[in-house]
């Protein structure tokens, strides 16, 4: 156990330089009044506690004052004030070490001075104090002028039992708090729990949404086959009105299945009017020819040679049956002429022949294709009826904007069942660990009431009033505590 060996006082109200050596047992200080034993006290407590405050304590006349002691384990502790340096420190030098200087600790003891010396104030409440080392002068004896309950809280602070009444306080507030979690945790159970019984149609509801989903597949299927049948329907139209044109067309042409033949004699006929031309030139010459001849044969009937003109005049009687029949011809050109030239009257659009016979196959090819588009049209028909018996089914539904709206609200109702779900088992989860955190601190609650009874069995007396503990007494302690625990 620590004690002062030496205590020394320099300008400390009535000291001027006061030196005590001091013994390990009782030490008592006698003498008349105002000489200085109180100042000793007064010293002592400004060492151990900066108290008093400020500097009125220095010895009138001077600037500063210091209070050095000694513990019998050879540690020095000094506490200087100078206001005219301006120092005010805690020294402490230790045997075979340098000394520790301590400034600018404001009204608190150090802790290293307090360790040194062991001596520190005790406190009960927040704003409650006890010097245990040191009695003032008109102080009343020891804790007899406080009430029973600061005595009590002196008395277990002194043997450490505020440990246990704190360690019971927390435990008792941790047990209220873990109450009021756990009554927390079962109304949100029980409030989820009334919740999910809302949703107990809900695997029907996803039936359902399953259910209208793929109905509303197969209308989205049904709609784009719609829509193609829609623009094959519009060509089909089309195509029929072109149909129609051509048919149109074809008819103001039904001469022209004669085209090649005629277009052939035409040809012929080109060439008949090219000999006719030069035939009709050879016969305008013959008769000029003729015409010399009679000239000359009247000329000439009185001539000898007469032979000679009689050969000549039937080759020209045989030219001119050969011109009869040239006649003849040429009528019968005329003829062809003039049946040719109606038949280019007819035909005075023929040089277009080769487009209307390109154009005709073009349509044939597309007339092929009609027919196919047709019999396509006859088939999404028929699916488009097929369809159209389907979405009578389900006249009975409202539209499909409200079954829509009313999936889209089933599978928000469904994520909000599943957070609330999920909600359920973290809380429940969270639920299990504070049950079984709140079972580990009534056990070590338990543990604590009964090693408890089992000291003041032991003890034989109660630790506050001394007073001797019987066992009705402890049963009644350990049914309180118990009750408390509960």
């Amino acid at each position: 156990m620590k004690y002062l060996k030496q205590l020394e006082i320099i300008n400390f109200q009535s000291h001027t330089h006061t030196k005590l050596n001091l013994s390990s047992g009782l030490n008592i200080f006698v003498g008349e009044s105002d000489q200085g034993k109180t100042a000793i006290i007064r010293a002592i407590r400004w060492l151990f506690f900066n108290e008093p405050r400020g500097s009125g304590f220095i010895r009138a006349g001077e600037t500063s004052c210091e209070v050095t002691v000694i513990l019998n384990n050879d540690v020095k502790i000094s506490r200087i004030r100078d206001d005219s340096k301006r120092i005010n420190r805690y020294i402490i030098k230790k045997p075979n070490q340098e000394e520790e200087i301590f400034e600018k600790f404001n009204k608190d003891v150090p802790q290293e001075v307090q360790k040194e010396l062991g001596i520190y104030r005790l406190w009960i409440d927040k704003d409650k104090e006890f010097e245990l080392n040191i009695a003032r002068q008109l102080d009343s004896p020891f804790l007899l002028s406080e009430t029973a309950s600061t005595r009590a809280k002196v008395i277990g602070r002194i043997a450490n039992l505020h440990i246990i009444d704190g360690a019971q306080r927390d435990i008792l507030r941790d047990i209220r708090g873990l109450g009021r979690r756990k009554n927390d945790l079962e109304n949100d159970i029980n409030n989820m729990t009334e919740t999910l019984k809302e949703y107990a149609d809900l695997p029907e509801q996803e039936n359902k949404i399953n259910k209208l989903n793929i109905v509303i597949k197969k209308i989205d299927l049904l709609k784009e086959k719609i829509n193609k049948l829609e623009d094959i329907k519009t060509k089909l139209n089309n195509n029929e009105i072109k149909i129609q044109n051509i048919n149109t067309f074809l008819n103001k042409l039904q001469f022209l299945e004669i085209s090649s033949e005629k277009i052939i004699q035409c040809q012929e006929v080109e060439k008949h009017l090219s000999k006719l031309e030069t035939i009709n030139k050879d016969i305008k010459l013959r008769k000029e020819q003729a015409q010399h001849f009679n000239n000359l044969a009247e000329k000439l009937q009185y001539v000898e040679d007469s032979a000679e003109f009689l050969s000549q005049l039937k080759e020209t009687y045989t030219v001119f049956n050969d011109l009869g029949n040239i006649d003849s011809q040429i009528s019968l050109c005329q003829k062809k002429i003039q049946t040719i030239n109606y038949v280019i009257t007819k035909t005075q659009n023929i040089d277009n022949g080769d487009n209307l016979i390109h154009q005709l196959y073009e349509l044939r090819i597309k007339g092929h294709e009609i027919q196919e588009l047709k019999r396509l049209y006859d088939e999404r028909k028929k699916n488009y009826n097929t369809i159209k018996r389907y979405l009578e089914k389900y006249k009975n539904l409202d539209s499909l904007e409200k079954v829509i709206n009313n999936l889209n609200y089933l599978n928000q109702s469904y994520i909000n069942v599943l957070n609330i779900s999920e909600n359920y088992y973290s809380t429940k989860d969270d639920y299990e660990k504070s049950s079984q955190i709140l079972s580990n601190i009534e056990d070590k609650y338990n543990k604590l009431i009964d090693n408890y009874i089992a000291t003041l069995k032991e003890a034989g007396r109660c630790p506050t009033c001394y007073s001797n503990i019987d066992l009705n007494l402890i049963d009644e302690l350990t049914k309180n505590l118990s009750d408390k625990n509960n």
